[in-house]
């Protein structure tokens, strides 16, 4: 008698455990459907073009800009520490070189206090030109060394 009573509430609690997830999925859309991974797509692209719309105040840009190249000094810092403290220090100078003229670009590009976002396009593109121009660099010396 407690075996078929043991049994009985087993499948009741089976039972119980597989309905209440079917019951988070009632709308009838599984949530892995590309329809609903297009719509968190797109309201993540919401999202950020609500945190950056065009034309924006130059300080805001400005700090923006300056935040993303501490993030990256950092890294390439972090990297770095494998070399010789002359090695680093050449590398981050010229890091540094690069980054004052991105900054001096934002400077240009926000001269009338608004950045557009054709003034923000042109100073992407320098920033990757430059970023290019030092991974071209660093390759180059790189494959010297190595060969030595």
């Amino acid at each position: 008698m407690f075996a078929r009573s043991f049994r009985s509430m087993f499948a009741a609690a089976v039972v119980a455990l597989s309905v209440v997830p079917a019951a988070a999925y009632a709308d009838g859309a599984p949530a892995n459907t590309p329809a609903n991974k297009e719509a968190r797509q797109d309201k993540v692209r919401q999202d950020k073009k609500a945190k950056e719309t065009f034309p924006m105040a130059t300080p805001a840009f400005k700090a923006k800009v300056e935040k993303r190249i501490a993030k990256a000094r950092e890294r390439v810092a972090e990297h770095l520490q494998k070399l010789p403290a002359d090695k680093q220090k050449a590398v981050l100078g010229r890091f540094d070189e690069a980054a004052l003229k991105v900054v001096a670009e934002v400077d240009k590009v926000g001269a009338s206090g608004t950045v557009t976002k054709e003034g923000a396009k042109e100073v992407r593109e320098l920033a990757r030109q430059l970023r290019r121009e030092a991974r071209d660099n660093w390759k180059q010396n790189h494959e010297k060394t190595r060969a030595k």
